[in-house]
């Protein structure tokens, strides 16, 4: 690929993206397919069924597993009336958090 080939917006975002991956560190597992959830805090979540593990994208991007959450207490939680309060109650006050690391933010 040649840079004239490329639109303005590709190339800025191809600058970005390089600066990104060079400021962020790699992630130190592979990431699980997420969804996104209406949250003040919370971009994105999904539960990995063979690990039995949660994984959760803050808003800012950091990137957080918590472990042993078994898959009908996250079917309740993607269902429940006020996400905010469900996640805290179900999982934070539960289930032991490890920082998986950080990844391009969905709002700033």
């Amino acid at each position: 690929m040649v840079w004239s080939d490329l639109s303005v917006f590709e190339k800025l975002k191809h600058g970005l993206d390089s600066a990104w991956n060079l400021i962020t560190p790699k992630l130190c597992e592979p990431e699980i397919a997420r969804h996104f959830v209406v949250s003040q805090c919370i971009a994105t979540l999904g539960h990995d069924e063979l690990r039995n593990c949660l994984q959760v994208e803050y808003l800012n991007g950091i990137l957080y597993r918590f472990d042993n959450v078994p898959m009908p207490k996250y079917r309740t939680l993607m269902k429940a009336e006020s996400f905010d309060p469900a996640f805290r109650e179900m999982i934070v006050f539960h289930h032991p958090a490890t920082r998986v690391g950080c990844i391009a933010p969905v709002y700033s």
